[in-house]
């Protein structure tokens, strides 16, 4: 894997001027390959393809409407599907930072604080760990990228920290003469300044809490953010009542929809976790819990993937 990004980066004919020529190359190869496959190995390729896009390691997008319908009907075209209670996000975009994000590890780490009165806020801790080593070819180097969190439309951010962003000179300036994609001028359009220098967004049917990261080769860091969500349990029973209907007592209730992130390397599939804790206030109790979900104290739970 270090030989092709070496080919497109560094050995490529600077005459020519055609770096990426070699992806072009290896299709041709892959082709001539494929046609001797057995039975046996289309099943194989079928098996891989189909872990790729349950894992979100390909995602597709097509032009066809009735095509991008079934690419959402089975999740393969990375969109956040909508959900009635609480959900969460986690988009890095890797902005310069070479072929760092393999190296990385990351945990995410979400807290869920439930009071008496059915008020939900959330505290969102990120932990990443550079791995690589300084001075190594693409991996040794600075990751540098723009962090997006993905929460309920409306929830209001309380508190931000551990985001860093580059100074001035790192950015270039923009093209007066290109033309602004409109999807990204409608959401850019919604930004407004958050904490400890995060922006704050709308994006279809989620708020977004976005920043920039830095992360030098053997250091780590910890983001953290808290928000409270624009509804209460009661607002999510409200919604779930027909599922619901065979309770007499009076609940509250609380989903959470934790939506799977791409992989940013496949050959590290723990180079990423995430854990949920749900604790509640002084008064809640838990009537039903699903099974799986173990309690680790009184009114406190833990779920980890």
């Amino acid at each position: 894997m270090d030989e092709t990004p070496k080919q497109v980066e560094l050995d490529y004919n600077k005459t020519e001027n055609q770096p990426k020529k070699i992806i072009g190359v290896l299709e041709q190869q892959m082709l001539a390959r494929s046609a001797s496959f057995t039975k046996d190995d289309w099943l194989k390729v079928a098996g891989i393809i189909s872990d790729s896009l349950q894992n979100k390691d390909v995602q597709i997008a097509f032009s066809n409407a009735d095509e991008e319908q079934l690419a959402e009907r089975y999740g393969w075209n990375g969109r956040i599907k909508p959900t009635i209670g609480d959900s969460l996000a986690v988009n890095f975009a890797n902005i310069g930072g070479q072929k760092t994000d393999g190296v990385i590890d990351e945990s995410v780490d979400q807290q869920v604080h439930i009071d008496q009165t059915g008020s939900i806020q959330d505290d969102v801790t990120i932990h990443r760990v550079h791995n690589g080593i300084k001075g190594t070819v693409f991996s040794g180097v600075r990751n540098v990228g723009y962090l997006r969190i993905y929460v309920p439309k409306g929830s209001t951010v309380t508190a931000a920290s551990g985001f860093d962003k580059p100074e001035a000179k790192w950015f270039q300036p923009v093209d007066d003469t290109a033309t602004p994609d409109p999807d990204v001028q409608a959401i850019e359009s919604t930004s407004k300044p958050g904490p400890d220098g995060t922006d704050i967004m709308v994006e279809g049917d989620r708020t977004v809490i976005g920043g920039w990261l830095q992360l030098d080769p053997g250091q780590s860091q910890d983001i953290k953010v808290s928000y409270g969500l624009p509804f209460t349990t009661s607002d999510i029973l409200s919604k779930m009542h027909r599922a619901l209907h065979r309770v007499q007592a009076v609940r509250i209730c609380h989903c959470l929809l934790a939506n799977q992130e791409n992989r940013t390397d496949i050959s590290r599939p723990r180079s990423r976790c995430r854990r949920t804790g749900i604790s509640l206030g002084h008064g809640v109790r838990a009537r039903m819990t699903a099974s799986d979900i173990p309690a680790i104290g009184i009114g406190t739970w833990r779920w980890l993937p």
